[in-house]
């Protein structure tokens, strides 16, 4: 899951910098429209990565409640210890 999160942010990340890139070179309507377009469809892999983020924290949350029901570890022997 944690591939999943940082591999949508980094998408999320660079779609959004190509997106506010067109846009700010964009100056006749329909280069403007365009741009829009890519602007949105930047949000909404901002919106994907938000979802996986929110997955991810969920999956590491149950895993530590797994891992907290089956009480602490016991400690490992210690071979050759002289007593």
């Amino acid at each position: 899951m944690l591939n999943l999160w940082w591999g949508g942010w980094v998408v999320s990340l660079l779609a959004s910098r190509i997106a506010v890139g067109q846009w700010n070179r964009a100056r006749e309507p329909q280069q403007i429209a365009d741009a829009a377009a890519l602007v949105a469809a930047a949000d909404a892999l901002d919106l994907v990565a938000a979802v996986l983020a929110v997955l991810f924290v969920r999956t590491v949350t149950r895993m530590q409640g797994e891992r907290a029901a089956h009480g602490p570890a016991p400690a490992p022997a210690l071979s050759g210890a002289h007593r």
